[in-house]
Parts: C-alpha cells; sequence; structure tokens
C-alpha cells in the first residue's frame, strides 16, 4: 500500500486555512467538552468577514485524555513509548485547539492475536481504528462499541458533511445503529491513483530500458522481460558484482505479491470474484491456476528469488531493492518508492534513471484488471468503545479529523510544519520538497510533522483537497516534479472500481460459517505456496487441485454462499439492485 508546526496563534490557522478551505468549520476550543462547532456554509470562496478567532483554551482546565490505538500495529512503525506520540506537530495543535490529549497504546506483531488477548483481559482503549473484521464484529456482539448514530447529529457536522447520509445509513447495522466509521472513503479522481493505492508490475527503468524497453501488457510478457534480465550481462549484476534477481518479494508481502496478480486477473478485492450475481472465492476463476502456473515457471527457471518466501521487508529493503538486487516485483506500487531516493542518497551512478516504472498487467483468459480498489464508502473499523467516559470528546476528536482541513492535516501536518500557502493553494516548503523528491521515507517525517500517526482515525486521501491538489501533498506529482508518480498514474489510474459492494460481506456471519471463513482464509496464503513450489508443471497442478479440495473441505461453498447473501444486500443499501 497505498502526511501544520505549532504557530503563534489560532487566528493566524483560520485565516490562512480560510484561504482554500472556505466553508470548513475550525474546531472550537474544548471547555466543558463544548461539542464542536457547526459546519459553516461552503460557498467555494473566502468570506475574511465570516472568520472567527478562537480562544485560546483555559490553561486551568486540565485536558481531555483519550486512549487510542491502531489495531494493525504501530502507526505507523514507531514502538511502544516512543515520544513522537506526544511529540509532534499534530498532537500539539490538537491540545491546544481541541483541549484533548491522545493516550497511544501501541501493538506488535499479528494485530488481530495481540487484539483477541486485549478483548480477553478487558483492557483495550477508547478509541481503535483499523480493527479486523472478525475483531469488530465480537466486540459488536459483546456490547463493546458505542452507538455513534446520536454523537454524530449532535456533534459531528463535519463528519455528516465529509461521509454523506447515503454512506452513513450504508455504514448502519440493520437496527439503525452506526458502530463504526471507516477511512478511505470518496470517489477517486479521474486518472489518479491515491497514496498507497495501485497494484502493477514494476521495473526499475535503467534496466527496462537496457533490454530495450520492450511491451508489458501481459504475464506472458513479464516471463519475456524476465529472462531476458537473467541472460543480459549487463544487467543481471549489480556494480559489486551481486547476482541481481528479475523479481522478488519479502515474506511478509507475499500475499501482496499475489493480490497483484490476482488484480490482474481481474480480482481486485484481492479475495472475492462475482459470477453470475453470487460471490466466489478468486481460486474459482479459471485464471487462478494459470496465475499459479506462472509464478511456478518463475521459481523453477530460477527468475524469482527464493528468499521472497522467508526475507522480512526491512532486511529486503536494505539488502535487496536498496543494494540493486531486485530488478522487478509485483505488488503495490508504494513497495518500492523509497528506493530511487536511496539510491541518489548512495550517489549511486546513473541514480536519476534507477527509479521504478509501473505496468498495468493482464492474466491470459482473465477479466480487465482491477489494480485500484478504491471503495466510495471507505473500509476497515474505526469505533468508539464501551470504555469511553467521554464520547462527545472521542466524536469531536474524530469529526475534526474528518473536516477538509482536519483531514488534510493528518496527512501533511499543520500549516507552517512543511507545507505553506502560496497563491491560495498549499505548497511544499523547498527544504521538505526536496526530500521528498528524493524519495526520503515517510517515517522520517513523522516525528518533524506528524504525518502517518493521524491518517487512519476518520480520514481520506481518495479525493483531491479543496485546493485541487492531491490529499497528501507529497504524493501529487504536480506539486512535487516526481516524474516516477506521473508515470505511476498515467500506467495505472484507469485500472480503478469501486469496490463498496463488498465492504463488511465477511461480518455478520452465522458461528459456523465464520470459523469456517477463518480457518481458510489462515491457511489460504501459506496453502498456496505449495503449487508454486512444486519441482515440475505437472506436479504445481496436483498440488492446486489439493489446494482447491482443501478449501472445499474447509466449508468455501458455504462461505461464499453467505458472503453472497450479504452482498447481495449491499447492493440494495447502495441502490444498485
Amino acid at each position: 500500500m497505498r502526511r501544520w508546526t505549532r504557530m503563534a496563534s489560532v487566528g493566524l490557522v483560520v485565516f490562512l486555512l480560510a484561504a482554500v478551505f472556505a466553508g470548513c468549520s475550525q474546531p472550537e476550543p474544548a471547555k466543558n467538552n463544548a461539542p464542536a462547532a457547526d459546519a459553516a456554509a461552503n460557498t467555494g470562496t473566502a468570506d475574511a468577514g465570516s472568520e472567527t478567532d478562537a480562544a485560546a483554551p483555559d490553561a486551568k482546565e486540565p485536558p481531555v485524555e483519550l486512549t487510542v490505538l491502531n489495531a494493525a500495529g504501530g502507526s505507523p512503525t514507531f514502538g511502544t513509548g516512543d515520544p513522537v506520540y506526544d511529540d509532534n506537530p499534530i498532537a500539539k495543535y490538537l491540545l491546544d485547539n481541541l483541549n484533548i490529549k491522545l493516550k497511544w497504546e501501541v501493538i506488535s506483531g499479528d494485530g488481530a492475536q495481540a487484539m483477541g488477548l486485549k478483548l480477553a483481559s478487558g483492557d483495550y482503549p477508547d478509541i481503535i481504528t483499523n480493527l479486523q473484521p472478525e475483531t469488530y464484529q465480537k466486540m459488536l456482539d459483546d456490547n463493546r462499541l458505542v452507538d455513534m448514530a446520536p454523537l454524530i447529529e449532535a456533534n459531528g457536522p463535519n463528519i455528516q458533511k465529509a461521509y454523506g447520509e447515503k454512506t452513513l445509513n450504508f455504514l448502519k447495522t440493520d437496527d439503525n445503529h452506526l458502530y463504526s466509521l471507516t477511512q478511505q472513503y470518496g470517489n477517486i479522481p479521474e486518472g489518479s491513483t491515491p497514496a498507497g493505492y495501485g497494484f502493477g508490475f514494476q521495473i526499475r527503468k535503467d534496466i527496462y530500458e537496457a533490454i530495450g524497453s520492450p511491451k508489458i501488457e501481459t504475464t506472458d510478457d513479464i516471463y519475456a522481460v524476465l529472462k531476458k534480465i537473467k541472460d543480459d550481462p549487463k544487467v543481471n549484476k549489480t556494480g559489486s558484482g551481486e547476482s541481481v534477481w528479475p523479481i522478488g518479494t519479502f515474506k511478509r508481502s507475499w500475499n501482496n505479491f499475489l493480490q497483484g496478480l490476482e488484480a490482474m486477473g481481474g480480482s481486485g478485492t484481492a479475495k472475492w470474484t462475482v459470477k453470475d450475481g453470487k460471490v466466489q472465492y478468486w481460486f474459482r476463476e479459471p485464471w487462478a491456476e494459470t496465475a499459479m502456473q506462472f509464478y511456478n515457471k518463475l521459481y523453477r527457471e530460477g527468475l524469482l528469488d527464493p528468499d521472497s518466501f522467508v526475507v522480512e521487508p526491512d532486511a529486503w529493503q536494505k539488502e535487496k531493492v536498496n543494494t540493486g538486487r531486485i530488478a522487478t516485483t509485483i505488488g503495490a506500487w508504494n513497495m518500492v518508492a523509497d528506493a530511487w531516493g536511496e539510491f541518489k542518497a548512495a550517489n549511486v551512478p546513473n541514480a536519476e534513471n534507477m527509479y521504478f516504472l509501473n505496468f498495468a498487467v493482464s492474466i491470459p483468459g482473465g477479466e480487465t484488471p482491477q489494480l485500484v480498489n478504491i471503495s466510495s464508502v471507505g473500509n476497515g473499523y474505526t469505533v468508539i468503545t464501551d470504555k469511553t467516559e467521554d464520547k462527545e470528546a472521542a466524536i469531536k476528536l474524530l469529526d475534526f479529523l474528518a473536516s477538509p482541513e482536519g483531514n488534510f492535516m493528518a496527512h501533511n501536518g499543520p500549516e507552517g510544519t512543511q507545507w505553506e500557502m502560496k497563491d491560495g493553494v498549499p505548497t511544499l516548503k523547498p527544504e521538505y520538497l526536496e526530500r521528498w523528491k528524493n524519495g526520503e521515507g515517510d517515517d522520517s517525517f513523522a516525528k518533524e510533522t506528524g504525518i502517518g500517526l493521524y491518517r487512519h482515525f476518520v480520514g481520506t486521501d481518495v479525493p483531491k483537497s479543496p485546493a485541487g491538489t492531491y490529499m497528501v501533498l507529497k504524493d501529487d506529482p504536480k506539486v512535487t516534479g516526481r516524474v516516477d508518480f506521473a508515470q505511476r498514474d498515467e500506467a495505472l489510474g484507469k485500472y480503478y472500481f469501486d469496490s463498496a459492494p463488498f465492504v463488511g460481506i465477511e461480518t455478520g456471519l452465522p458461528q459456523d460459517i465464520t470459523m469456517m471463513y477463518s480457518t481458510i482464509d489462515s491457511k489460504l496464503g501459506d496453502a498456496v505456496y505449495k503449487p508454486v513450489l512444486a519441482n515440475s508443471a505437472e506436479a504445481s497442478h496436483e498440488e492446486w487441485l489439493k489446494f482447491i479440495k482443501a478449501m472445499d473441505d474447509a466449508g468455501a461453498a458455504k462461505v461464499e454462499a453467505a458472503v453472497t447473501e450479504n452482498y447481495q444486500k449491499n447492493l440494495v443499501k447502495l441502490g444498485l439492485k
């Protein structure tokens, strides 16, 4: 997959933001837990006469403290107790302007397993984001979640405006309660791939040109390209003489590697496809075995780095990608987006020409590729739990982060840190622009700006900002001038689809079906190794048949029937049926 320092006065913040985000509500300082201000009318123009300078919160009144957790793990990768959570510009802004202090809990390792332990002990926080569907459903069944509908109606004008009535109604349960909000909601702008989105085949530009810039449209073309790389002495060794693997990935991203291929076949959900109105697992598709045979052939012919099944992501980046030992990969575009900066920082000869190109590729016999999965109603689960003593403060926080200015801040930091207004448009400061252009990674900016820490809490980087830029400035090729991002958008931008009908179809299933679903889900990634690692095409086919039988024995058909019912309900709720 697929982010403002503390200012002299809040009035300055309002004035600067009004020039671009006219009509967006500026949060009032918390006092006696007062609700957030109503959203102003969106006139589309700045109205200096309508500005109000919010007074600073009463210094004698202690801030409201809320515990928060990203259930997927560190946010993004900082450990427990790292000062970045308290000492960053967004945290200071929230304290100064909302009188809210967030106390972070950080988990590591398997997020679902860690959440299971937290629920068993009863030790879980006020607000959780990135909940797995199964964990969300368990918390819902155990009455551990707060109905946000009345809170949003009373104190959530920005949430109401950002999501819209249709999406909020879609997110409600059958009994008309709203227990979860989503992230990454909204309709994708035509021809762009927001940060973290877009699967494709990626090949380093210098290597691509060295082998003659061949056409790359199908997996057959990829195979021919990988053969050329392996056989060409100009590109199959690094400058220090180490071998270059034609294609590779890392262990934790094996599913990403697989999902990239599924998206090329036409399963952009990375799990489900639909035939005659019925939802089925991707492995039912006639192209699915073709995809596995493709990977098996790469493995048997020494084109696929065998370390792909064991190497961890940090080691892969440092020892393979950043040292030039991986020529291509399949998966999300951002998996190798930082490599360019590493090459330039290391003063590698020809580094300017060593960024990764993206290609939209199809599988023979497959459907139209669905490479950019965007759900207009969003995805994931952000919840307020029954542990929360101050529910109004919790919804006030989420409402601010759903406002245009709060959402923009979550992705870029407060105004004055890494960006500033120029001619009514937010613009990266030269020193930050240079760092982003050089490919510096997100984590190095988090402590300076706060980016990456808050983007999961009711935020989206899908639509463009009110100023017309990407919601994430550093991912906008027009803002940064990064030619690799421009090429990415051109290559992948038209292959997106709205996956809203598939949202939440795995939740709320009968208990026996849920157990089947969980069993299949846990086995899916590991079981599919066997057809890939077989020592012949015939053996790969036999392993594939065993794989399908194992999935059927685990109850795949019953799971498919149950999720089809939820899918059909979604079509009705979305007005598509």
